[in-house]
């Protein structure tokens, strides 16, 4: 949308006001408002729609009730798999790694961001709790979940697993 209809905004502010002789911080103005409203309305309405429309708060009511059924001696030991960043925040968890979210995203920029989170996973130093999507498909992180954690409680957004 921006790249074909931004461009044809300016022209035509830029044709009027200068043949019109206004002045080169009229048209700053007006292009700048333009933007304004374009985005502002683009961000407000996504906030609009994400956050006073009651899913964002089913979420992290939801969210903060899974986290909390993890006892608080083993809060200190949990990560998870291509999660939001924010879940952590809704149970107040630290994550225990350095790689704590969008692990794949990350291995697209560096793949050994997922062999070393996957290591970790694997080692006996590994997280007493992992939680991950419930549509999670990562065929090595399924390996590792069968071998080396059990199923604790799932539920819309999240399941749970804890070493074995």
């Amino acid at each position: 949308y921006f790249l074909v209809f931004v461009p044809v905004y300016i022209h035509f502010i830029h044709r009027y006001f200068v043949f019109e002789k206004r002045s080169l911080a009229k048209i700053l103005i007006l292009i700048c408002t333009a933007f304004q409203l374009l985005y502002g309305g683009y961000f407000f309405g996504s906030y609009v729609n994400a956050h006073l429309n009651g899913k964002a708060q089913a979420r992290y009511e939801s969210v903060s009730a899974d986290m909390a059924r993890i006892p608080e001696q083993e809060q200190d030991s949990v990560i998870g798999f291509m999660t939001r960043t924010e879940y952590y925040l809704f149970g107040d968890i630290v994550p225990c790694h350095k790689y704590y979210t969008l692990q794949e995203g990350w291995a697209r920029i560096n793949p050994q961001i997922l062999v070393d989170f996957m290591d970790y996973l694997r080692s006996d130093s590994r997280p007493l709790w992992l939680f991950t999507d419930p549509t999670e498909t990562n065929p090595v992180l399924l390996e590792i979940l069968s071998e080396h954690y059990t199923l604790q409680f799932e539920s819309e957004y999240l399941v749970f697993y804890r070493a074995k």
